[in-house]
């Protein structure tokens, strides 16, 4: 994806260069045209990792601790999904594990908004941890 972009860019470059040769403005479409290509792969690029959107949720009245109990009974239930559930019940134990961990990165000041921040920067690293 990004070879693409830079390549666009360069093509987009090019053209310009060629525009100011070409005082008749010939290119002017063109230039468009790419540009409009540039626009849409960093849309797209930018959707791909925008379809999903965490919320805190309220834990007025919930203690830290009462917040540790609840990511171990969560893990548990993941546990017992994933030894006896099926597909859509280890999917929504899972994202009830995550959820009771972002209460708790919540009570540290990280929000929602910072987590899903830090999802481009994980995938990132992803290539670079391989499993042995």
């Amino acid at each position: 994806m990004l070879d693409l972009i830079v390549i666009l860019i360069l093509l987009s470059v090019c053209i310009q260069l060629m525009a100011v040769v070409d005082n008749h403005k010939r290119f002017e479409k063109l230039e468009r045209n790419v540009a409009e290509i540039i626009n849409n792969e960093f849309k797209v690029n930018r959707d791909k990792h925008n379809y999903i959107e965490l919320k805190n949720i309220d834990l007025t009245g919930v203690t830290y601790t009462e917040q540790l109990k609840k990511i171990k009974e969560e893990d548990r239930e993941f546990f017992n999904a994933i030894s006896n559930g099926t597909c859509y019940n280890i999917t929504e134990e899972i994202w009830d594990t995550f959820q009771a961990r972002m209460g708790l990165a919540y009570m540290e000041d990280v929000t929602a908004k910072d987590i899903m921040e830090g999802y481009l920067i994980h995938l990132e690293k992803l290539p670079y941890r391989p499993r042995d």
